[in-house]
């Protein structure tokens, strides 16, 4: 549909665009990271024209290109089906005439199916765009989340070389619902995370001048249906829903059918069908540490400090102060606060009977003696990092550690977690610090609010 109403001017999303391409324009990576319905379609399309380019790649705005690569629109999950991708993607992006040359590496790619096949020739678009044009190519990859997690290691350590073979004129934007290290474990794609373990931006809710405008924008195209609203209806609409684009939508939908008489207008939200919708998706898209956060802040209790720091990045809570958090929206607080009470999982090592149980029942799946020797040592160091090196000292002591390396340690970790974690894409338990080794979190990280 298009826009009616006040077009967005240059300054729309700023707080997200203006880093954005101040990492296009170094020739760096990216991810940007939202929770549902945050407009990331409105913020693509203002992305993707010209005047904002050249607004903020200034002279540099001419020789970059923007290739749009929607993964929803992947043929199938798969190496092929990533270059595919690719290639329709950049054939989209350059001009007519330009287009020629793409669409025969394209037509080949789709004829043939073959996955070698296909990333040669994106190797050669790319050669064509970036050493032959000097074209800076920026892979805008949208709904990436299910390829992050699906596609192989391999298939994702051959995007880190394309970007090898064409540094700084090839760069990637990935646009999830979550971070990178809470899709998959960066361990198993450590070249490809490397581009983005630094660089998420968090794709929150509007600004205040953001949401005025989007509201006049969106009242514009109901303008008869709210003519009997009330004449302050802007800024509460606003202020309760914390400049969520989704809650946006669903308030002004809702003063098309009713107004706030004898009840606060929270009161009336909160009965609003798409309020209630619009809070489902959000709460629904999110982990289960998060919604457990949301539900302990709605309660004035302390968030586990890794939640605090994934909320804050999706600005789903704001920081008031060095102690003092809120939720973003107090629709989306109301909520939470709505929501049962939900406990933390728990782990317990006996290693007396040489049993493990989570959440009060034995583990599906006994361990191995060198699993359990790892995670006995592991629990009686809960919440320390422990490095590699002691780890092969105590699990496999003496002349038994010779030849014992990193990659065994890796190994012997991963089927830990298979046996042990809840949810296999994201641990709870386990954790990986890059560099340092491995720690155990058993009882809750949390700090004061």
């Amino acid at each position: 549909m298009p826009e009616v109403g006040p077009e967005h001017p240059i300054t729309y999303r700023q707080e997200i665009a203006a880093p954005l391409f101040d990492r296009i324009r170094a020739g760096g990576s990216c991810a940007v990271v939202g929770a549902a319905s945050m407009g990331k379609s409105r913020l693509l399309q203002f992305l993707l024209r010209a005047e904002v380019r050249r607004h903020y790649l200034g002279a540099d705005a001419e020789n970059t290109l923007l290739a749009w690569v929607d993964c929803n629109r992947m043929a199938e999950i798969s190496e092929w089906g990533l270059y595919e991708l690719l290639l329709t993607a950049l054939v989209e992006a350059v001009e007519q005439g330009e287009r020629e040359p793409l669409l025969q590496l394209r037509r080949e790619a789709i004829l043939e199916h073959n996955a070698l096949l296909a990333q040669r020739n994106v190797e050669i678009a790319l050669k064509i765009l970036c050493q032959e044009e000097e074209l800076r190519v920026v892979f805008i990859l949208d709904e990436f989340d299910e390829s992050y997690q699906c596609l192989s290691a391999q298939t994702l350590a051959n995007l880190r070389s394309l970007r090898d073979m064409n540094k700084y004129w090839l760069t990637f934007v990935l646009f999830t619902r979550d971070a990178l290290d809470n899709l998959r474990s960066p361990d198993d794609v450590q070249s490809f995370y490397e581009l983005f373990s630094r660089n998420h931006i968090g794709l929150i809710p509007y600004s205040n001048d953001d949401a005025q405008r989007v509201i006049a924008q969106q009242a514009a195209r109901r303008i008869h249906q709210l003519s009997g609203a009330p004449t302050n209806y802007a800024l509460h609409v606003c202020e309760l829903s914390g400049g969520h684009p989704g809650l946006i939508v669903a308030l002004l939908h809702g003063l098309t059918c009713s107004a706030p008489h004898a009840e606060s207008w929270q009161e009336w939200a909160l009965h609003l069908p798409g309020v209630l919708e619009e809070c489902r998706k959000l709460w629904e898209g999110l982990r289960v540490e998060e919604r457990r956060a949301l539900n302990h802040l709605a309660h004035k209790m302390p968030p586990r400090y890794t939640d605090k720091q994934s909320l804050l990045l999706k600005g789903l809570i704001i920081q008031q102060s060095d102690r003092e958090l809120r939720i973003f929206s107090r629709l989306v607080e109301g909520y939470a606060a709505a929501q049962s009470a939900m406990p933390e999982a728990t782990l317990e090592v006996d290693a007396a009977t040489g049993r493990v149980y989570v959440n009060g029942q034995p583990t599906a799946e006994e361990l191995t003696e060198k699993e359990f020797a790892l995670l006995v040592y592991l629990y009686e160091n809960r919440g320390a990092v422990c490095s590699v090196g002691d780890i092969i000292s105590h699990v496999y002591p003496g002349p038994e550690g010779d030849g014992i390396f990193d990659n065994t340690v890796t190994a012997l970790i991963g089927r830990i977690r298979k046996k042990i974690e809840p949810d296999q894409n994201h641990w709870r338990f386990l954790h990986t610090h890059r560099g340092r080794g491995y720690r155990l979190i058993v009882e809750d990280e949390v700090e004061k609010v």
